[in-house]
């Protein structure tokens, strides 16, 4: 049997431990209740500010004023609800002429083709002021999920806060276009195939020699941002490849040839289609039309701007 003294501090021990442990259970419950208050109230402040845009809307389109209000909402928006367009345009004094005439061409036109998008399409109009967008196209941000280089545009919000660019300037006034992007699944109408390799290139070209083909040049992609790396290529992309499925001949293939993954590998002397010459690359992007001759490949390429629509419409029906 056990001395009374040793008994003695065994019971002290245990009833420290107890006060100790009931001491740790209330600080947890303690610290459970604040974090649940955060978290409500996190949840109030997102439901506040997307109350405050959805107000007044009845047809999924809604409106913020500058970068800093559209950047704070999209922290709020789930994209599992369905697709997420923005659309950045200018703020318009009524009693003053349009400061961005190509966003004043768009506006009506925006909101037609959207009509076309699904039931749980969203399009968030972000209205920017000459001053505001002047002082963000010369400020030193990176990371802006809002990265935008011309007025008007349309992008995807894709959720994680990226966003892709889908058209900007002259663009965003074409129909065609607008309905393209709105209608999130279109059905391809023409063949278009993705080409990584010299070797595809050439074994396309022969596949497709008798008939109409066109190349289409284009980089890669960031991986930070999933954009396009050429900032020529990211905004002429949807363009291009839309142009193509409307207007080129129904049994024509489109190469869609990715370059390289960043640009200091194109750059790089040994990139192999910078060095290959069965269809020299002056610049990206790059479209050509490719006919067959009796002494081989004769390469047709597209000079104008792609901005100018009826010269790029004219090029793939004319093939």
């Amino acid at each position: 049997m056990k001395p009374p003294s040793v008994i003695a501090a065994l019971q002290i021990f245990l009833v420290v431990m107890l006060v100790a442990s009931l001491s740790l259970v209330g600080r947890f419950a303690t610290a459970l209740t604040r974090m649940s208050r955060v978290t409500t109230a996190l949840h109030v402040e997102k439901a506040h500010l997307r109350g405050r845009v959805f107000a007044g809307s009845t047809d999924g389109a809604l409106q913020v004023n500058g970068f800093d209000a559209a950047e704070a909402f999209l922290n709020t928006v789930d994209i599992d609800d369905g697709p997420f367009f923005v659309h950045v345009t200018s703020a318009r004094n009524v009693s003053e002429p349009e400061w961005c005439e190509l966003c004043g061409l768009a506006k009506d036109k925006v909101a037609i083709a959207f009509e076309t998008a699904p039931p749980t399409a969203r399009l968030l109009h972000v209205l920017v002021s000459e001053e505001g967008w002047e002082s963000r196209r010369y400020s030193l941000r990176s990371d802006s999920q809002l990265n935008v280089d011309e007025l008007p545009a349309i992008l995807r919000y894709d959720g994680s806060m990226h966003t892709s660019l889908l058209l900007s300037e002259g663009f965003v006034s074409d129909p065609v276009l607008l309905r393209a992007v709105f209608q999130t699944s279109p059905a391809p109408r023409r063949r278009v195939l993705d080409i990584t390799t010299v070797q595809a290139l050439e074994r396309a070209i022969e596949a497709a020699s008798i008939q109409p083909l066109f190349t289409y040049f284009v980089s890669g992609r960031n991986p930070q941002d999933g954009r396009l790396w050429c900032r020529y290529c990211d905004r002429s992309d949807i363009p291009i490849v839309t142009y193509y499925n409307e207007y080129a001949p129904v049994n024509a293939t489109l190469l869609r040839v990715i370059v390289a993954d960043s640009y200091a590998d194109w750059q790089n002397p040994t990139n192999p289609f910078a060095r290959q010459q069965v269809v020299p690359v002056s610049g990206l992007p790059m479209l050509a039309r490719l006919d067959a001759t009796a002494t081989g490949i004769q390469v047709h390429e597209y000079v104008q701007f792609f901005e100018e629509r009826e010269s790029l419409r004219a090029f793939f029906v004319g093939s």
